[in-house]
């Protein structure tokens, strides 16, 4: 049980030079174990007590047509008490990544999608997406900065997203989103269905140059 538990990362400086498709951050419990633990058709090992503080991206460096996709890349990740505090992403959710096959893809600056147990504080970041949360649990990000930084895109843009997977493992639910300024997207807040209704608690949260809600199904669900 001592295996990514008790790690601390604080007080961080970098300037990056990215490719398409990265993030400057990336928690993940997708693996490789001796004794693993099943979720889904994947292997996953849990994490506990982890805390990343005081990290600040200076600048960052792309190469033609590159884009940064994730500012925090926890998708896969389960756990408890991870802690993100204090984190200053710039532009590096900024702009869309284009896949040969898929084409145009979202770039966020918090993505959680099968995320479980992580705590977010004091995080500013500036993207296409601010939040992105598909089949999490366990989730609260409060004090914290999601602004629009406009792209080439002809895509909606959203500074909260949240949608049900297809047949999940976890479903949305016992997420907390307080005190949380959310400024110039088109959208304050999506919730994309397909129909299952999120265990959402929302708390002082403040839209700036936004329409504050657009619920493409099932309207009861906030």
């Amino acid at each position: 049980g001592r295996v990514n538990s008790a790690i601390t990362v604080t007080n961080i400086r970098a300037a990056l030079s990215v490719g398409p498709n990265e993030h400057a951050i990336r928690l993940s419990s997708v693996g490789t174990s001796k004794v693993p633990a099943t979720f889904g058709e994947q292997t996953r090992y849990s994490m506990s007590n982890l805390e990343l503080s005081d990290i600040t991206v200076t600048g960052v460096t792309r190469g033609v047509g590159e884009a940064f996709r994730y500012g925090i890349n926890a998708g896969g990740m389960t756990g408890e008490n991870i802690v993100l505090r204090n984190i200053d992403l710039n532009d590096l959710a900024s702009l869309d990544f284009v896949d040969p096959e898929r084409g145009v893809l979202p770039s966020y600056a918090l993505y959680m999608r099968e995320t479980q147990g992580l705590h977010v504080s004091q995080l500013r970041a500036r993207g296409r997406y601010g939040i992105g949360i598909i089949d999490a649990r366990d989730i609260v990000v409060e004090d914290s900065e999601f602004a629009y930084l406009p792209s080439d895109s002809t895509r909606a843009s959203y500074g909260i997203f949240i949608r049900d997977g297809d047949a999940p493992e976890l479903s949305n639910e016992a997420i907390e989103l307080r005190r949380l300024r959310i400024s110039d997207y088109e959208n304050g807040i999506r919730y994309a269905g397909p129909g299952r209704c999120a265990e959402l608690s929302l708390d002082a949260l403040t839209f700036t140059g936004t329409e504050a809600m657009a619920v493409e199904v099932n309207g009861t669900c906030l």
